[in-house]
């Protein structure tokens, strides 16, 4: 096994290893956890608090995550081509809070986003109007196109989900989040804010394109199509 040094960032990669030693979960000051292509990798142990990012891309034999990611902080959680996910790891992927987007293996929203559309836009419906400043929203993405066709391209270049939120014909703005490159078949997932919300009726519509900067909603600049779109409101903002 390569050793893993206690300071950010860390990684193993392409290793034979089923399983992390529990001495992870003690490296205080670890930020950001690399395991790249390990393809024998069964498990997860509890990992350090510190962590802010994780990235298991292409850990194809991935099954089960023994661990939690209580950090309010942490940022992403990739887990890109972990396709032997159990539902359990997927639950936690999915219901862990991220300031940045979570990612992993999936064709359709989960049922747990109780708004779901076919396309780029949605509706959502509040069962009585926000009493805080803001509310707070889990979005979940699946973009079309079959990965196997254009990984390697994808793969080269990072983009921008943008979106915007309508309220009573009221613009509440257009955002974007960067998701980096993306692939078909995988959920991404991120959190929105809408403020000064005005009816109990909010559309969502996104979009997806190559920088920022050079697209909108309107003008469609080079996007990729958004297969299905999924929503699930989370609190309220005082």
């Amino acid at each position: 096994m390569q050793k893993l040094g206690r300071k950010s960032p860390s990684g193993i990669s392409n290793c034979e290893i089923q399983e992390l030693g529990p001495r992870i979960g003690r490296m205080s000051r670890l930020r950001q956890l690399i395991l790249s292509g390990m393809k024998k990798l069964v498990s997860l142990p509890q990992l350090p608090y510190s962590l802010l990012e994780l990235d298991a891309f292409c850990c194809e034999s991935l099954e089960r995550l023994d661990c939690s990611f209580p950090n309010p902080d942490i940022r992403r959680l990739d887990f890109t081509y972990c396709i032997k996910l159990n539902k359990e790891a997927r639950d936690l992927i999915i219901q862990t809070p991220t300031t940045e987007f979570a990612v992993l293996p999936g064709r359709e929203v989960p049922v747990c986003f109780p708004y779901r559309s076919s396309g780029s836009s949605i509706t959502v419906k509040l069962n009585q109007m926000p009493l805080g400043s803001s509310t707070k929203f889990k979005v979940c993405i699946v973009f079309a196109g079959e990965d196997e066709k254009d990984t390697s391209s994808r793969l080269l270049r990072g983009g921008y989900v943008y979106y915007s939120i309508t309220s009573k014909q009221n613009a509440l703005g257009e955002f974007y989040k960067d998701l980096g490159p993306v692939l078909g078949k995988h959920l991404y997932i991120f959190e929105v804010e809408a403020v000064e919300v005005t009816s109990t009726k909010l559309a969502f519509e996104f979009g997806y394109g190559p920088r920022k900067g050079m697209f909108s909603l309107e003008s469609k600049y080079d996007p990729r199509e958004i297969k299905e779109c999924g929503v699930l409101q989370l609190l309220e903002v005082p």
